[in-house]
């Protein structure tokens, strides 16, 4: 079945949605306001970063991080700090709604208190995480992947010369890898089980329940991280979909994901990573619409082919928006290609091994291979292109030569910035 069966079904959905959403956005601005009260705020905050950077005059400063209940402050200081809790205060004259309903700004900082506080069971994962490498790099690196931690300036270009950025930010494709884990470690026990005590009992439904009870857990120790919360959200709506025999692979499914998540969280609108996650999907459902053949999954060479250019069609694809916000390009980033499906055997043994203690096994390997890609340069990408890409969305949905126009100029782009 669809998802909607008539045109009045959507109107309602949109109506409700749009309620919804401006209640929250009400909600964000009455906090707003309570704020803008008084002449600072008083606030516990961990500083996630603080790296050291130049001025033009060359003198140095440190760029920190710090992150409330409530949001993310950027700040600069003249000394360094060290990772912690903190007490700190926050001038709110010059805090505007725009920036507090980002959910990130940046702001002077004074005040600043180191406190002792119970470390949380994020800090306490990502501690164990660092006490296995030898390397700072490295356990910077596990960090970030097994619990989306900022990264510093030199090991984001080393993963942006890749192009592997979205390998590193918790997304859909983590979520997927989890589930294929979790669902093969618990069959067998289940099963034992289920043909036992409750042969009733769906095993494929109560499996994927327990799942998406853990990743519900995983989403909450990673602070709701917007691509990660796109990402459950689908998997969520998809397995509800799925046991009631609605279509999955539908843009209509993502859409209602997009617009559930933007009403609960009206911030995700100026959030980059969940646009590029959307963004991701989009181009996947696209893939699949065009050239997704059912008969191809008899034959391995055309299974094969798919898959290759499967990743090169999302890689091109994604190229304009990507360097708009990213310029920075290079001919290793090509790879990533390849690289995607080595994540897939990566990934879960990195996982296996932090679990048993042995997170540091691969660390020479991994950073000598991470420091191999150059920069080649940039590409700059204006901004009535990115608008024009943009609306080509709408076209690459209904049109196949729309969307293999926009993955040949991605595509294009590329290789012209880099060779011409």
């Amino acid at each position: 079945m669809d998802l909607f069966e008539n045109k009045k079904e959507i109107i309602y959905f949109f109506l409700i949605a749009g309620l919804i959403f401006a209640l929250s956005v009400g909600l964000k601005y009455y906090n707003f306001t309570k704020i803008k009260a008084k002449p600072y705020l008083s606030s516990q905050a961990t500083l996630l970063a603080s790296e050291q950077k130049l001025s033009k005059n060359g003198k140095v400063y440190y760029s920190n991080i710090f992150a409330t209940p409530e949001f993310r402050i950027y700040s600069y200081a003249k000394a360094k700090l060290e990772k912690g809790a903190y007490s700190i205060k926050i001038p709110t004259k010059k805090l505007y709604f725009k920036s507090y309903l980002k959910g990130m700004f940046f702001s002077a900082v004074f005040d600043i208190k180191a406190i002792s506080t119970t470390p949380t069971l994020r800090q306490k994962l990502v501690n164990l995480v660092y006490l296995q490498h030898q390397s700072p790099k490295a356990g910077e690196l596990y960090s970030a992947l097994f619990f989306a931690t900022p990264l510093s300036k030199e090991l984001r270009s080393e993963i942006t010369n890749w192009g592997i950025a979205h390998l590193l930010a918790i997304s859909g494709f983590h979520l997927g890898l989890l589930f294929a884990i979790f669902y093969f470690l618990l069959k067998r026990p289940y099963s034992y089980f289920q043909q036992r005590f409750f042969p009733h009992r769906n095993r494929d439904i109560d499996l994927s329940l327990f799942i998406l009870a853990l990743g519900a857990f995983y989403l909450w120790i990673l602070d709701f991280t917007p691509s990660f919360f796109r990402s459950y959200l689908m998997s969520v709506f998809g397995f509800i979909l799925l046991v009631r025999g609605i279509k999955i692979f539908a843009f209509g499914t993502l859409l209602l994901c997009v617009v559930f998540a933007l009403c609960s969280s009206p911030s995700l609108i100026f959030s980059i990573g969940f646009y590029f996650s959307c963004l991701g999907v989009f181009f996947i459902l696209v893939y699949i619409r065009h050239f997704g053949e059912y008969s191809d999954f008899k034959s391995k060479v055309k299974m094969l082919a798919h898959a290759l250019c499967f990743e090169f069609f999302v890689f091109s694809a994604m190229n304009i928006p990507v360097f708009y916000f990213f310029p920075q390009a290079s001919i290793f980033q090509l790879s990533v290609i390849v690289l995607s499906y080595a994540f897939v055997v990566f990934y879960p043994l990195s996982i296996a091994l932090h679990l048993f203690g042995f997170g540091g096994l691969m660390d020479s390997y991994l950073l000598d291979f991470l420091a191999y890609a150059t920069k080649g340069g940039e590409i700059f990408i204006p901004t009535w292109l990115f608008v024009l890409f943009n609306l080509s969305l709408i076209f690459a949905v209904r049109y196949k030569y729309c969307a293999v126009f926009v993955a040949l100029s991605g595509a294009f782009i590329y290789f012209w910035g880099l060779f011409i």
